[in-house]
């Protein structure tokens, strides 16, 4: 979608992602499964902080060689995403990009990590810019930039 220049951010991307890198939640979710007596117990495993939709997304525009997210009012993205959605499936064209979507970009909820520190002794270890890293170098290895 950042390709094709359908990508919006709702919430004038100000809304919050605690993003976790692949390695760091599969490391965590094999803690939950060796630590013995906590079945049934709850754990969140992400970033120990936040950061905007839109400071998560500019890398993904920077490795296309694009300028910033477009960031609108929700109201404005989730409409003009609803349309183009509705659009696309009268026409048999599948898209993600829909009203439900853009809502999903819109969490400034704030889940804690506390838990999962103290019962699994699990923390995130790579950093987003790192993450980041890896995750252009793996597309780039996958043809997808």
């Amino acid at each position: 979608m950042i390709k094709t220049n359908q990508f919006l951010l709702p919430a004038k991307g100000e809304a919050l992602f605690r993003p976790v890198y692949v390695d760091d939640l599969v490391r965590g979710i094999a803690l939950a499964a060796s630590v013995p007596n906590i079945g049934g117990q709850i754990f969140n495993l992400s970033s120990d902080g936040y950061v905007t939709t839109k400071q998560f997304f500019t890398y993904h525009y920077q490795w296309l060689g694009k300028s910033s997210p477009i960031c609108l009012p929700t109201g404005l993205a989730w409409f003009i995403a609803e349309m183009t959605f509705r659009l696309k499936l009268l026409f048999g064209i599948r898209s993600e990009g829909s009203g439900a979507s853009i809502l999903q970009l819109t969490s400034r909820a704030w889940f804690s990590i506390k838990k999962a520190q103290q019962m699994l002794g699990w923390r995130p270890e790579v950093s987003l810019d790192e993450g980041m890293k890896r995750t252009k170098e793996w597309a780039k290895e996958q043809g997808l930039l």
